[in-house]
């Protein structure tokens, strides 16, 4: 009974979280072999899943100045964030991961015991641009340069091992400068309360 009334309230969170429901094509073109995680001597890239809940919501309360007053200024998205709310975003990305639509990763270290950042590649709502990437790391680790080494090796695999032509880069114009884009015909907005971040 316990299992079934969890499962009810993370779906009804997961619909509260999202925007309006609408059909959404694969980001991948069909038959398009998803791209290897990436791994490097410094953190491997995964599949955030919700069995990572614990491990997103840790990485998460440990950067909520960082996150809510540099990566999305103004916003309380960190500030708000619980581990039943975790839960529910990381299922919400495992199934946009599993319909293509969207792919989220953790970045781990090496050994995989610990979340370094997140990272997104999701399609664009911007106009001239078919995919968007996005990702933040732990705020302990910005004075050793991982954000710059990770923006690297992200733009090469991206470049390397995926079809897009046009991405956009989230970090690289910040949240005024995104919002400020022109947004494609089909996008519809969240709610005003909602405090999802791209």
């Amino acid at each position: 009974m316990k299992a079934i009334t969890l499962s009810a309230g993370l779906l009804l969170a997961l619909a509260l979280l999202s925007a309006p429901v609408r059909a959404e094509e694969p980001l991948l073109p069909r038959g398009f072999k998803l791209p290897a995680p990436l791994i490097t001597e410094r953190f491997v890239l995964r599949p955030l899943q919700l069995v990572d809940s614990a491990l997103d919501h840790d990485l998460i309360a440990s950067s909520v100045r960082h996150l809510d007053q540099e990566v999305y200024p103004g916003g309380r998205w960190a500030a708000s964030m619980t581990p039943l709310r975790a839960q529910v975003e990381a299922g919400y990305y495992q199934f946009q991961f599993e319909g293509r639509r969207g792919f989220a990763y953790m970045v781990m270290d090496p050994a995989q015991q610990r979340s370094l950042g997140r990272v997104y590649v999701w399609k664009s709502e911007k106009r001239g641009h078919d995919a968007m990437l996005n990702y933040f790391v732990r705020e302990s680790e910005l004075p050793g340069g991982l954000a710059a080494e990770l923006d690297r090796a992200l733009r090469d695999w991206l470049a390397r091992d995926w079809p897009f032509k046009q991405v956009l880069h989230y970090r690289e114009l910040g949240s005024a400068a995104y919002r400020a884009l022109p947004n494609k015909q089909w996008v519809e907005r969240a709610p005003e309360s909602s405090t999802a971040q791209p």
